[in-house]
């Protein structure tokens, strides 16, 4: 079969998924055809992924309906469709992860929501989940909050594959990271296995750029802002995204190519790989590739949602992305300089996404809830 542009990402080194999830993706044939033509070698979902999944696509009324009448309660119903999904999924990739010896092929579920900042329920949840699934291709999504770094590490330890989402900033892809690295020092002090470990560590892209735009924009068009702020303000739009996701590269370079690494590598310690995600363009006066060309670097993961994947395959360009740091230093110090402090806007966006989740999986439930009432109802 014929490759498209998306599959030549792989061959500069960086992994392709997909970020969207339902049945018909699996049942039409149209996920077995983008990992033979794009190279696609993972594929993320969310809450708000299924919930938009639910709206879409009639058979999860039709699947509800079913439930109901088998006397299942919300919890049953909503587990019940969503692990079918992740498990059609996870067998479409199959083969691929097989061929790889585990390192590619991985489908992602998000662990509820509502435990965003309960560590300890984290950890057992992510324990219930995975026995429940039951598919070794599966790596479950704990939210980078300063509370979830602790069930990340205990994760770890335990030997389990972790996807870390809602990270925004230096600061919090600095601490997930350093989380892995202590979770690996603790199986190795245990006399635990390394290989079996995997882990990402997902960086949000252009919902800084939404955030900090606005802000920007708010100077441009304020009376009480000298020109040359202005001017600065302008020549500042659209850059924050990058500037922060290639300062997080330069972190992820620095920390996995460590003395401290190394060694763990030397017992057989695998990535935790910078994700890229959130690449969809939301500003249509900005490239539809831009949240992917910037970020093409070796032994690196990008998602992306269908609008994106398309855009790429018509015109994107795979070519190695520039560092550049000390330019991406001083955006960031320009947008200080107008009062914009990025690790303010990045920490605000990690709770407004875990926020978001937390919506799309109480609406799915109230769904489910609704139907379950409308059962329930005297004809």
């Amino acid at each position: 079969m014929a490759k498209t542009r998306l599959f030549a990402l792989t061959e500069v080194g960086q992994e392709v998924w997909h970020d969207d999830l339902y049945r018909e993706l699996v049942f039409s044939g149209r996920l077995k055809k983008m990992i033979e033509e794009d190279g696609l070698s993972g594929l993320t979902s969310n809450p708000t992924i299924f919930e938009n999944a639910f709206q879409r696509h009639p058979v999860y009324t039709q699947e509800i309906k079913k439930l109901v009448s088998l006397g299942k309660d919300v919890d049953e119903i909503y587990n019940t469709l969503i692990f079918a999904d992740i498990r059609l999924a996870a067998k479409a990739f199959e083969d691929l992860y097989e061929k790889s010896s585990s390192e590619l092929g991985y489908v992602c579920l998000e662990v509820s929501p509502l435990l965003a900042y309960e560590p300890r329920e984290t950890v057992e949840e992510v324990k219930k989940i995975v026995a429940q699934v039951g598919v070794d291709n599966l790596m479950i999504k704990v939210p980078g909050t300063d509370e979830g770094l602790k069930a990340i590490k205990k994760l770890v330890e335990e030997g389990y594959k972790i996807n870390v989402t809602l990270l925004f900033s230096v600061d919090h892809y600095r601490k997930v990271a350093r989380a892995y690295i202590e979770g690996l020092k603790e199986r190795v002090s245990k006399g635990l296995s390394l290989k079996e470990v995997r882990g990402v560590a997902s960086v949000f892209l252009s919902r800084i750029d939404t955030s900090v735009d606005n802000k920007l924009q708010e100077i441009i068009q304020s009376d009480k802002v000298s020109s040359g702020e202005k001017k600065l303000a302008e020549s500042l739009l659209g850059k924050a995204s990058i500037s922060v996701g290639k300062l997080i590269y330069r972190e992820y370079r620095k920390m996995f190519g460590s003395e401290e690494f190394y060694k763990l590598e030397d017992k057989g310690a695998n990535l935790q790989k910078a994700l890229w995600a959130s690449t969809g363009t939301k500003n249509p006066a900005y490239s539809d590739v831009k949240y992917v060309e910037n970020f093409i670097f070796p032994d690196t993961v990008v998602t992306m949602p269908a609008q994106t994947m398309e855009a790429f395959r018509d015109h994107g360009n795979a070519k190695i992305a520039d560092e550049d740091y000390d330019y991406q230093e001083k955006v960031i110090s320009d947008l200080m300089e107008l009062g914009i402090d990025i690790n303010k806007v990045c920490d605000e966006l990690q709770k407004k996404g875990a926020q978001l989740f937390t919506d799309s999986y109480l609406n799915i439930r109230a769904q489910i809830e609704k139907s379950l009432v409308k059962a329930k109802r005297p004809d």
